[in-house]
């Protein structure tokens, strides 16, 4: 096939190129289930909630629309593949959290950072009810600046609006480590 070049690139516009075509005789979708990729992996996002024990947490947020999945998982600490005794422990630093992936375009980040704040309390450190440990600690953990921006804006509109008794004690920190729990 010859194509005659219409705007402009590193070629010169209007040279004549020619491109071998490779017939496959799928369509991208046909082509993407064929190779196990999510059609819909580009449109979700994921958002990293600790707010207490994981089960209750995921029991919650696999109700609301736009949530495709929720996964339970350790954030927060540094210890490699810890089991969960070692993460009821006390000694590896992980909170008990989930995984969200989401669909931006039916609920956003902003969305779920409110629903979190109102499906526990912020404001007890390292527990939650009758919980009590660093890995019931309340927590968000964000993957970009501009989650981190929304989770602070958060935290400031509900303490302007005395929403909770006790300051928010919700820790705000850099997620770049999920493990997938063992239980």
């Amino acid at each position: 096939m010859t194509y005659k070049l219409k705007s402009a690139s590193s070629a010169k516009i209007g040279k004549k190129f020619k491109v071998k075509r490779i017939e496959l005789g799928l369509s991208i979708t046909e082509l993407a289930e064929k190779l196990f990729i999510n059609k819909n992996y580009l449109m979700n996002k994921r958002a990293y909630f600790a707010g207490g024990c994981f089960w209750c947490t995921e029991a919650i947020f696999i109700r609301i629309n736009g949530v495709r999945n929720v996964a339970p998982i350790y954030v927060g600490g540094k210890t490699k593949n810890p089991t969960y005794e070692e993460v009821c422990g006390g000694l590896t630093g992980h909170a008990e959290g989930v995984e969200l992936v989401y669909d931006s375009k039916i609920i956003d980040y902003k969305s779920l950072v409110i629903l979190f704040f109102s499906t526990h309390d912020p404001t007890t450190i390292n527990r939650q009810g009758n919980d009590v440990g660093t890995q019931y600690r309340s927590a968000i953990f964000f993957k970009s600046n501009d989650e981190k921006k929304i989770i602070k804006n958060v935290i400031s509109e509900l303490q302007i609006e005395n929403i909770y008794e006790k300051p928010i004690v919700t820790a705000v920190s850099y997620t770049h480590l999920t493990l997938p729990t063992k239980a």
